[in-house]
C-alpha cells in the first residue's frame, strides 16, 4: 500500500507491563505476535495522550482491572508528512472502552536549530588543523572571553565546512551510488580497462566514507546508542528520529481555565508566560509542573 496510511483500533494485547492494571499478569504471546506485527509492516505506533488505559471492566476495589488496548500504528510515509499528528484515549464515561480521537497536524513550522557538534566531522582531515589553528590565535580580554571567541571561529569554520562535505549527506551517497553503478557496467564491456578501473576504485572510496558518515550523522540524531556503525543501520537510525521527534513534539496545551490550544506559537507564548511568572514569585513557594 502505497502513500501515509495508519491502522488504529482494539488490538486485544498489551505491550508492556505498564499497559495493563489489576488482573492477570502480561501475556507474552500475544505481546510479541503484535511486535512482531509492526515489525513485519514496517510499522510505528503514533504518539497518544489522554487516559493512560483505554479499557476497563467498570469494577471496584481488587476486581478493577485496566488495559491498554487501542492503539494507531503508522507507516514511514505518515511519520513523514505528519510528524505532529497523535491519537487521545477520552474519558470512557459508562462504556467500557476510551473513544479514540485522532488529530492529523502538518507540520509546516522550520526550526531554526541550536548548533551542534557532529562526530562525523571528526572524519575530516581539516577537523583537526580547524582547532588547532583557532586555539592558537590570541585575543584581549578576560579569560572566559578569548575561550568563548575561540569557540565562536571554530563553530563558523566547522559549519563552513560541514556545508562543503557534508550538505545534503543523503543524496550525495544517493549521487555517488549511481556513479559506481555506471563505473561498473562500463566495466562489465570492457573489465581489463585500466583508466576504468581506477575511476571505480576512487568512486568506491569515496562512497564508502560517505556511508559511514551519513550512518554517523544519523545515529547521533536518533541517540540510538547500542548499535555499532558499519553494518548499514541508516534507515533505521532514521526511523528513529523521525519517531523521537514525534514524542517529543508538544502539539497541545491545557491552560488553567480549561482551553486547549493547539497553535504553535500560542503553545510558546503560553509556556514563557507560565515560566517568567513561576521564577518571578516571592514567596518561594513554587509548584512542582
Amino acid at each position: 500500500m502505497n502513500g501515509p496510511w495508519m491502522i488504529q483500533g482494539d488490538f486485544n494485547a498489551v505491550l508492556t507491563d505498564n499497559d495493563r492494571c489489576g488482573g492477570s499478569d502480561i501475556d507474552n504471546n500475544h505481546a510479541r505476535e503484535l511486535k512482531d506485527c509492526m515489525n513485519d509492516s514496517n510499522l510505528g505506533e503514533m504518539r497518544s495522550i489522554g487516559c493512560s488505559y483505554s479499557w476497563s471492566n467498570n469494577q471496584i476495589d481488587n476486581n478493577k482491572i485496566c488495559r491498554r488496548l487501542d492503539r494507531a500504528f503508522i507507516n514511514e510515509n505518515w511519520q513523514d508528512g505528519f510528524q505532529n499528528s497523535y491519537f487521545e484515549a477520552l474519558p470512557n464515561g459508562i462504556s467500557d472502552y476510551s473513544p479514540i480521537l485522532v488529530n492529523m497536524l502538518e507540520d509546516n513550522h522550520l526550526n531554526k536549530n541550536n548548533f551542534k557538534y557532529l562526530s562525523l566531522w571528526s572524519y575530516n582531515p581539516e577537523h583537526n588543523k580547524i582547532m588547532e589553528e583557532e586555539w592558537k590565535k590570541e585575543y584581549q580580554g578576560y579569560a572566559f572571553y578569548k575561550i568563548s571567541q575561540k569557540l565562536k571561529c571554530i563553530k563558523r569554520r566547522f559549519i563552513m565546512m560541514n556545508k562543503q562535505h557534508y550538505s545534503g549527506i543523503s543524496l550525495r551517497v544517493k549521487n555517488y551510488k549511481d556513479l559506481i553503478e555506471r563505473a561498473r557496467k562500463d566495466l562489465q564491456l570492457d573489465p581489463m580497462n585500466n583508466i576504468l578501473l581506477e575511476e571505480e576504485r576512487v568512486i568506491y572510496i569515496h562512497l564508502r566514507g560517505l556511508m559511514i558518515c551519513e550512518e554517523s550523522f544519523y545515529k547521533q540524531k536518533s541517540r540510538v546508542q547500542w548499535l555499532n556503525l558499519g553494518d548499514s543501520n541508516t534507515k533505521f537510525f532514521h526511523n528513529s528520529i523521525k519517531q523521537r521527534r514525534s514524542r517529543n513534539n508538544i502539539a497541545m496545551i491545557k491552560l488553567d481555565n480549561g482551553e486547549i490550544i493547539n497553535n504553535r506559537d500560542k503553545i510558546h507564548e503560553e509556556m514563557k508566560k507560565f515560566y517568567k511568572n513561576m521564577f518571578s514569585k516571592r514567596d518561594g513557594n513554587i509548584s512542582h509542573i
